[in-house]
């Protein structure tokens, strides 16, 4: 008995806890080296302790897919820059514009479901 209460516990929790896996399509790199930093964090004021989904991937090309586990979040932004120089910040300039690519994107469950999200990298020099 204790174990088939163990077994129904195990698997509510990981059946909430599992996420989807996404596909994260970007365009518009015009760097071929450095490391691309994504954070996607919620929106949704209801989940405020909802961790951010974080990942580092090296830059492989003017365009790249990159493969997400995301919650089941219903508002949320995907934010990115490319890490030319390695030190693992947005470089600004002296008016504080960012010197390197970024991306900052929001998304919703519809968007989620697709299963596809598209983010073009900005340049402001």
């Amino acid at each position: 008995m204790k174990r088939l209460l163990l077994s129904i516990i195990t698997f509510a929790v990981c059946t909430l806890c599992s996420g989807k896996t996404v596909k994260l399509s970007i365009n518009g790199i015009r760097e071929t080296e450095g490391t691309l930093l994504i954070m996607v964090e919620a929106l949704d004021e209801t989940d405020n302790a909802a961790k951010p989904v974080m990942l580092m991937q090296a830059v492989s090309g003017h365009k790249m897919e990159i493969a997400l586990e995301m919650p089941e979040w219903s508002k949320f932004k995907v934010s990115a820059f490319i890490d030319a120089n390695g030190n693992k910040q947005l470089d600004r300039d002296e008016y504080g514009r960012p010197t390197e690519g970024f991306i900052q994107q929001v998304f919703t469950e519809k968007d989620l479901k697709k299963g596809v999200f598209t983010a073009k990298v900005t340049y402001l020099q």
